[in-house]
């Protein structure tokens, strides 16, 4: 059993003005090399998980944290918002749901990609976008590399989205919601890509989905959260062949009912 990367103790999350408590007293870790998924509803405190881990992006005024986030044996409280920005982009990296929020419509792909390779002091930048393009399944990176984000497709722009996150090699992948609004090939061809980096990096990736299908299909373990709370976890097919609480077990019904039988069931 390989050791974690990434363990979180005790998060609280409030968001907002009125200090909404988005997130309960969570406790969870993600091993090296491992696929970990959290699903629950909208609502559930899925994304802003996420959030917290990196520093929240942007909205600390309004945001308030407890608890500790421990990466790479570096332990941070989690109220300490600039000290968990220093991970973004670096220790960990993020692709979320709507990838063009990662991507600048005025600026070309190679121009995004390699300001990225700039910001963390790699040479040979634009051989090296060529080659993160080439990773993330594009056969002809120098037209990508020329091109802005609209005259690419959807699909296309979430796997520039996953080279811009591998850019500075981080440890952790945050994938958030990143099947969402795309067909069923499409999904399939960006969870093989998931995949493939798992294995060539070894890299962790915590999955964050409402679609339990994407969840039973990838991940290792599974997280299932509701109202902010940690509702039940373990080994993603122990979970779904037999889960232990209501909530979880409506999740799968509502899932089988909308995409067919899931795999791990």
């Amino acid at each position: 059993m390989s050791e974690p990367i990434l363990v979180v103790h005790g998060l609280n999350l409030w968001l907002g003005r009125e200090r909404s408590h988005v997130v309960r007293e969570l406790d969870f870790s993600l091993r090296r090399g491992e696929i970990l998924g959290i699903a629950g509803e909208s609502g559930a405190g899925k994304s802003q998980t996420a959030a917290a881990l990196i520093g929240l992006g942007g909205i600390e005024n309004t945001a308030a944290a407890t608890g500790q986030i421990t990466f790479a044996g570096d332990t941070i409280e989690a109220g300490d918002f600039n000290r968990l920005a220093g991970l973004r982009g670096r220790g960990i990296s993020m692709v979320t749901q709507e990838s063009m929020a990662s991507l600048t419509p005025v600026r070309r792909i190679g121009d995004l990609l390699t300001e990225t390779l700039e910001r963390v002091a790699s040479d040979r930048t634009v051989d090296r976008a060529r080659e993160l393009l080439l990773e993330v399944g594009f056969t002809e990176p120098d037209r990508i590399l020329a091109s802005f984000s609209h005259e690419l497709s959807g699909g296309m722009r979430q796997r520039v989205a996953f080279a811009l996150a591998l850019a500075a090699e981080p440890q952790v992948l945050i994938a958030d919601e990143p099947t969402t609004a795309l067909d069923l090939r499409l999904q399939a061809s960006l969870m093989a890509l998931m995949s493939r980096l798992r294995e060539s990096r070894g890299m962790s990736i915590l999955l964050i989905t409402h679609d339990l299908a994407v969840i039973a299909q990838m991940a290792d373990r599974a997280l299932i959260m509701r109202e902010g709370r940690l509702v039940e976890s373990g080994p993603t097919d122990q979970l779904f062949a037999d889960p232990g609480d209501p909530y979880t077990r409506r999740l799968i019904e509502q899932n089988r009912s909308r995409r067919g039988s899931l795999a791990a069931a």
